[in-house]
């Protein structure tokens, strides 16, 4: 060049100035700005400027301010690809460059720098490849007043969007260079040729494109061109999800930590209630000992007080009173002599001292003979007692001392929650492969929360209801050793139900269970109605018929001297109420009943004759005796009182003790009347009663009793309602004529239609029972010795003898 320095173009390694003073090589390629490193001519324009021509265009290099600057086919070249050696610097100072495409011939003082700076602006925004032009949807394309996009409001689902710019620069023909960056999202600008930029799975949020263009000869714009684009969350992306959010983490960790330390403190109440558990089985074991000790030492009193007793009835005594005595301690001494083997028997089925000897024989008699042994108990209270079997002669594996156990205990039970006049139902039925013994009586049931304890050892649902509260937990011990389960169903009010269920396949008994072949097993349960709560059932009467002092008396009297002058004589033998008119004695008669009515009535609107006619034509009272007291000593008076049914009339003035001993015999009549009654096996209405209505109303009784003889589910309930009336009047309805309940009364009619169908000789026992309304042959038997003395059989060959003598 002008100043001596050599230039080297080479085939790949760019041009290269060798400088003189220091004998080294400076190398420029295409990182200083040289198209390309392929150069093929250097030439020096009158300016000392250098021209390149190489594979990709021409390149100027100003020595002066040490720039290069490249020229394609885009400024006027014929071609970007020259050759080797061609070219040339004319005397006039064109510079002439031999290409592929021709040769390029130009003058360099006339080509100068681009003076304009384009400015950038945003060509169209797309989505997923494809132009928006308008909105769409969430897509919203804002424009300014010059038409060009200001803002892009899109959906984060869009999440793959473009955006295409163009600088505006006519002398550059499209030889811009671009630089860009989203603010909010690049942390450096990008530079680019391309006029588009792509951006992909940005957060919501409002961002703001900026891009500026240089031209063809560097020149910057100084204005940069700005794009809010604002990427809209989706509902699981708003401020209000995403506090949501927070709230169910919250809520979960606080779900977590509350199980946690619901864990943690259930864990330390296992814990507690082990501890607890332990203490009451240890303290549990030392009350059972102490109380198995105890009850040892008892047997040695008890036997020495049982023994003399049991002489005492063996020689008998005269003194009726020392004799009552005597039965209220033995019954006393026989009930702890239970509660002591109750105790003995579940210490030994604690200890595993209780051996099962399970042997197939019939379920039915064993449960009937327990039942019937409650049969007199439950008959006394009136109350409605039934067995009903469907297994009957039916063989299966039973131990026959545990299943007594069992039932005598549910009987046991049972006979203390229910009422008087209420009901226990024994059930054996067998289906599923089980066999269950059901247990059910109308008492005031066991509520819900209780269910689970009532089998617990000494636990009691009722303290103000007598009891060891041991009885249960022998049932459920013996039950367990039988591999069966004991039920217990309730309403909570009106009934309780236990049910035994045992298994029939004598396969699950092992071979130590079994009971050795040809043993024959026998009863081991005595008279277990010594064991039971009763009232006082003494006669009503001694030996010689005088009445007790529960007898009662109504006197009524419109004179008060009168009435207070009979009161005080009778208070000390009788209970007596009294009533100043025969319309108060009415309405007393309607709660209470006396045995004898005395009434001296001087009103002529309701004297003591319309009050005997009242008493006498009512169903309820026309069974009680009535004396009438009159002033007036007429035959035909004395008549009347006849007439309207009076069992007596003294006139005034009266003798006390007459009246006293008409009222003796009045009681003694009606018990003698009882006692036939008792003593007869045939029931005749017209023998026992001292008036037609109530000869009537027996003789209906009967009718309704045979009619429903058959029928097992016929219960005093069912009496009471055919004969309209309630069950607590018939019962004392029932009581006065014969002395017995209701359901003695229907008991009776059955048995002696009993003999009469046994004296017949035409039916088996098993069918007999079943038409008297037995549905056990075993329990019917059983019951039939308590009421005739006798078995079935024996009965039979009894009147079979004598007929033949």
């Amino acid at each position: 060049d002008c100043d001596k320095n050599i230039w080297v173009g080479t085939k790949g390694g760019g041009m290269a100035r060798f400088e003189n003073q220091s004998g080294r090589f400076h190398s420029f390629t295409t990182v200083d700005g040289l198209p390309n490193d392929v150069v093929y001519g250097i030439v020096e324009d009158d300016l000392h400027r250098l021209w390149i021509s190489t594979n990709r265009g021409i390149a100027c290099f100003d020595r002066r301010q040490n720039t290069l600057r490249s020229y394609t086919r885009a400024d006027g070249l014929s071609g970007d690809q020259f050759n080797p050696y061609s070219y040339c610097k004319s005397s006039s100072g064109m510079l002439l460059f031999g290409g592929i495409d021709g040769i390029t011939m130009f003058d360099p003082h006339n080509i100068a720098d681009n003076p304009f700076a384009p400015r950038t602006e945003i060509r169209g925004f797309s989505i997923f490849d494809r132009a928006v032009l308008r909105d769409e949807g969430r897509i919203r394309i804002i424009r300014d007043e010059r038409n060009e996009i200001e803002e892009v409001r899109i959906p984060s689902s869009c999440n793959l969007f473009g955006i295409e710019f163009v600088a505006v620069n006519p002398l550059a023909a499209g030889r811009n260079t671009y630089t860009y960056r989203l603010d909010g999202f690049d942390q450096e600008w990008y530079t680019t040729e391309q006029g588009e930029a792509t951006y992909s799975n940005l957060e919501p949020g409002l961002y703001t494109f900026l891009v500026r263009a240089q031209n063809n000869d560097g020149l910057w714009c100084d204005q940069t061109t700005r794009l809010k684009i604002r990427i809209l969350p989706m509902w699981w992306q708003t401020t209000l999800a995403k506090l949501v959010y927070a709230l169910i983490v919250t809520a979960l960790v606080g779900i977590i930590i509350y199980f946690v330390m619901s864990r943690m403190r259930m864990k330390m109440e296992l814990d507690i209630e082990r501890l607890e558990n332990r203490k009451i089985a240890e303290l549990s074991q030392e009350k059972i000992r102490l109380y198995v000790n105890l009850a040892h030492e008892l047997l040695t009193p008890l036997t020495l007080i049982l023994s003399p007793l049991e002489d005492i009835r063996e020689h008998g005594t005269t003194d009726k009173y020392v004799a009552s005595r005597l039965k209220y301690v033995r019954r006393s001494s026989m009930k702890l002599l239970h509660i002591v083997n109750q105790l003995l028997s579940y210490r030994k089925a604690e200890l595993g001292m209780f051996r099962t000897r399970i042997a197939m024989q019939e379920l039915d008699p064993i449960v009937g003979g327990v039942v019937a042994m409650f049969e007199e108990t439950a008959q006394n209270r009136d109350m409605d007692y039934i067995l009903s079997s469907e297994i009957q002669g039916e063989r299966l594996p039973v131990d026959r001392m545990f299943t007594e156990m069992i039932v005598t205990n549910l009987l046991s039970n049972a006979f203390k929650f229910t009422p008087d006049g209420g009901m226990i139902r024994v059930s054996l039925t067998h289906s599923g492969g089980r066999v269950r013994i059901a247990v059910r009586d109308s008492g005031p049931g066991i509520p819900r929360g209780e269910r689970e304890r009532i089998f617990d050892r000494f636990y009691q649902t009722d303290e103000s209801i007598s009891g060891n509260g041991i009885g249960l937990a022998i049932v459920k011990r013996l039950t367990e050793m039988l591999k069966g389960e004991v039920t217990v169903q309730s309403d909570g009010a009106t009934y309780s139900e236990f049910v035994v269920s045992l298994p029939d396949d004598i396969a699950v008994y092992g071979p130590d269970e079994l009971a050795p072949q040809n043993e024959v097993q026998s009863s081991k349960i005595g008279d277990v109605t010594l064991f039971l709560e009763e009232p006082d059932t003494e006669a009503a009467s001694d030996a010689d018929g005088e009445p007790t002092p529960r007898e009662s008396i109504l006197v009524v009297s419109d004179d008060a001297e009168i009435a207070k002058y009979v009161t005080e004589y009778f208070r000390a033998r009788y209970v007596v109420h009294t009533a100043l008119d025969g319309q108060s004695a009415v309405e007393m008669l309607r709660t209470s009943e006396p045995d004898v009515i005395v009434t001296y009535l001087k009103e002529t609107r309701f004297d003591g004759i319309k009050l005997c006619h009242t008493v006498k034509q009512n169903i309820r009272t026309c069974h009680i005796p009535v004396v009438i007291l009159g002033t007036d000593d007429t035959p035909d008076f004395k008549l009347r009182s006849l007439e309207a049914g009076a069992d007596g009339y003294l006139a005034h003035p009266f003798s006390l003790s007459l009246l006293g001993a008409k009222i003796v015999n009045l009681l003694k009549s009606k018990y003698r009347l009882q006692h036939y009654y008792s003593n007869s096996m045939e029931v005749e209405p017209d023998k026992i009663t001292s008036n037609s209505m109530d000869g009537e109303f027996l003789k209906k009784a009967i009718r309704i009793v045979e009619e429903n003889i058959d029928n097992e589910e016929f219960s005093s309930n069912d009496f009471s309602r055919a004969l309209c009336m309630s069950r607590s009047n018939l019962h004392l309805k029932m009581v006065s004529i014969t002395g017995e309940s209701a359901t003695k009364f229907i008991r009776k009619i059955r048995f002696n239609y009993a003999c009469r169908l046994l004296l017949e000789r035409k039916y088996s026992i098993a069918e007999i029972s079943s038409m008297v309304g037995f549905n056990s042959p075993s329990y019917f038997a059983t019951s039939f010795k308590k009421h005739v003395g006798c078995l079935p059989t024996e009965y039979v060959n009894r009147n079979k003898k004598g007929d033949e003598q």
